[in-house]
């Protein structure tokens, strides 16, 4: 069995110092993640970060006469070994254009940060951006994570491999895990932190959630802006294995 990590470096300045290191895991936090880490196992999988490129829309429907949009539009394209890759290419493909710049955007961004493969799942964690011109305020920007059946082209939720009646436990283990890896910078705010995850589970189901599988280990994103706007919404926090169901194990074990 072929197995292959690699990092593919973006062709675009960063804002990231000069010495930030590739990425070796989902989990690494300190590493640029303008850079995608690349793990391979039997299906190949073709990284096209994307280059800045400004789009002038003046000449169409512009209300203020002059409107240009930056877009990075990042692709993935995956090939061998899988019975389903055309499905799955042609979702990430139609995923990709939801992203592309139109005349209403400032920016639109599309950016794979992580991809994995293996025989029987592919996952896919990206940083998906559309601004929309004349939104003054808020917080912008998504880490979806993605994991599809090889097999099938089927979309994996994680109710789909969760053991039903551990979801509240889950909870809670998810809560605590966040506020273990990342509220220590924060220690005098733990009870607002762990209450801001626990209203983010609340409004977002751990059940409907993506999640991305990593040499045997399941992830999920915590979506959630405890720490301000500026600190963005990329929180994967590891789904211990005693929450999951022995089938789905089985399965992405190398």
């Amino acid at each position: 069995m072929r197995y292959f990590i690699s990092f593919i470096f973006m062709a675009v300045a960063t804002s990231y110092p000069a010495f930030a290191l590739a990425c070796n895991s989902i989990m690494d936090m300190t590493c640029d993640w303008e850079k995608a880490l690349v793990i391979t196992n039997d299906i190949e999988a073709e990284v096209n970060l994307g280059k800045k490129q400004e789009i002038d829309y003046s000449k169409e429907n512009c209300p203020k006469g002059k409107c240009v949009c930056e877009e990075l539009a990042g692709s993935i394209e995956f090939y061998k070994n899988g019975k389903a890759l055309d499905l799955i290419n042609a979702q990430e493909k139609k995923r990709a254009e939801n992203y592309k710049c139109d005349a209403t955007k400032v920016f639109g961004r599309h950016r794979p940060q992580f991809v994995y493969t293996s025989n029987s799942v592919i996952s896919i964690g990206t940083y998906n951006l559309n601004y929309i011109r004349d939104v003054t305020s808020g917080c912008h920007g998504e880490h979806p994570f993605i994991t599809y059946d090889t097999q099938t082209g089927e979309q994996y939720l994680l109710k789909d491999i969760l053991l039903s009646d551990k979801i509240k436990l889950l909870n809670d283990t998810l809560v605590n895990g966040f506020y273990a890896i990342y509220g220590k910078q924060d220690a005098d705010k733990e009870k607002d932190i762990k209450n801001n995850v626990k209203e983010y589970l609340e409004k977002n189901p751990v059940g409907n959630s993506g999640f991305i599988v990593g040499n045997g280990r399941i992830y999920l994103n915590i979506g959630t802006f405890a720490f301000g706007c500026s600190a963005g919404s990329f929180y994967p926090v590891e789904v211990p294995e005693q929450f999951i169901n022995q089938e789905f194990l089985d399965k992405i074990k190398l």
